[in-house]
């Protein structure tokens, strides 16, 4: 099996933060306290879909060669980042879901569940952000 190239994995993530912009613009829809925190979210998601297309764009052509090493520490990386905004969306699912009523879970729980899921994507985007940086020097 052919390892997961640099652009498949951007591609991959590109359409995983389309799908929880749709699912984060419907829970605020239904979750009014939640606007301003998901309003912090969607700017972390908006920028690291840039990083994405940039990278995509870096890969796809040949403009851009990164070293070996490199390209398997950005895939690490664009997974890590697949894992967090899956998380992000089962927390919104099990917000909406829970039986306390989803207003009332997220201001006891579900606030602080995704501030922690979004230092975790501004982590690893800051990663992806360095790499693209080093590499246009």
């Amino acid at each position: 099996m052919e390892p997961l190239s640099i652009t498949a994995a951007c591609l991959g993530l590109i359409g995983s933060v389309t799908n929880l912009f749709i699912h984060i613009n419907n829970f605020v829809l239904s979750v009014r306290d939640a606007r301003r925190d998901m309003d912090a979210v969607s700017r972390e998601l908006s920028s690291l879909s840039l990083c994405l297309q940039t990278l995509q764009s870096d890969c796809s052509g040949s403009t851009v060669d990164y070293p070996l090493q490199l390209k398997q520490s950005l895939i690490a990386m664009l997974k890590n980042c697949g894992i967090v905004t899956s998380e992000m969306h089962n927390l919104l699912t099990k917000t909406s879901e829970s039986r306390l009523g989803a207003s009332l879970y997220w201001t006891t729980s579900g606030r602080t569940e995704m501030d922690k899921l979004r230092f975790r994507l501004e982590s690893h985007k800051s990663t992806i952000d360095v790499a693209l940086e080093m590499v246009s020097m």
